[in-house]
């Protein structure tokens, strides 16, 4: 099974405050792109194709998960796009439900620690949000014969008692995640510096991250660049 980014869509939901039911049609559409900005222009094109190029490869034949389905330890399954692997026999737990003792999730770049302490730590949530982020709008407005409309209950003192968020309440939830987007790329960026500094058993190229001029980059010591503008 090929991978061709180092997310999946199902992380981008695990991995933000998207929800469980949250539509990843709209993911799908948007994640390729987002990550590829984010890895050209954020952690330079040496770090991320090296990590493309680090990634586990999926086991031969290995399968979607299914409902009728009995696994055995050590066999993998393919889950939301996500890999995992059994810790137990005759299981039929649902790998999604995350129940505990059943089913681990492989490391995503086999022995390669530092690369995992990367991904586990900072990349997976900055682009599993930043994915949310972009997808929001198109999943609150919909298109249609007469134009776009918005979701929303016409009666809020009836029914569920709910509504979808306002422009000025989306904005406000975007900014809030794009903060939080901030705060973890900054930390990303410190710890790929000690890393560089001081850990010489590291042999991911984050020196191309820190050597950007793209996103992760202030611009000046008066003005930082971070291009989260949506």
């Amino acid at each position: 099974m090929a991978i061709t980014t180092l997310a999946t869509p199902y992380e981008v939901v695990k991995y933000s405050q998207a929800g469980r039911d949250y539509p990843t049609d709209k993911i799908c559409n948007i994640l390729p792109q987002v990550e590829e900005e984010f890895g050209y222009d954020c952690l330079g094109e040496t770090l991320y194709e090296y990590l493309l190029g680090e990634l586990e490869a999926y086991p031969d034949n290995v399968e979607d998960w299914s409902s009728d389905g009995s696994y055995d330890i050590d066999d993998y399954v393919v889950r939301f796009g996500c890999l995992y692997k059994s810790l137990i026999d005759c299981n039929r737990n649902d790998p999604a439900d995350e129940v505990e003792g059943a089913w681990e999730v492989p490391a995503r770049f086999g022995d390669n620690q530092c690369a995992n302490d990367l991904w586990d730590n900072y990349l997976r949530q900055i682009i599993a949000l930043k994915t949310y982020v972009l997808s929001i709008n198109s999943t609150s407005m919909k298109s249609g014969p007469n134009g776009i409309t918005v979701l929303e209950n016409p009666d809020r003192f009836q029914g569920s008692g709910t509504r979808t968020a306002n422009k000025a309440e989306r904005s406000d939830y975007k900014v809030d995640h794009l903060k939080t987007i901030e705060i973890i790329t900054r930390n990303m960026l410190r710890w790929a510096q000690k890393k560089v500094s001081n850990d010489s058993t590291c042999e991911v190229p984050l020196s191309s991250m820190l050597e950007c001029n793209g996103l992760c980059k202030p611009a000046s010591k008066s003005r930082r660049r971070w291009g989260f503008k949506v």
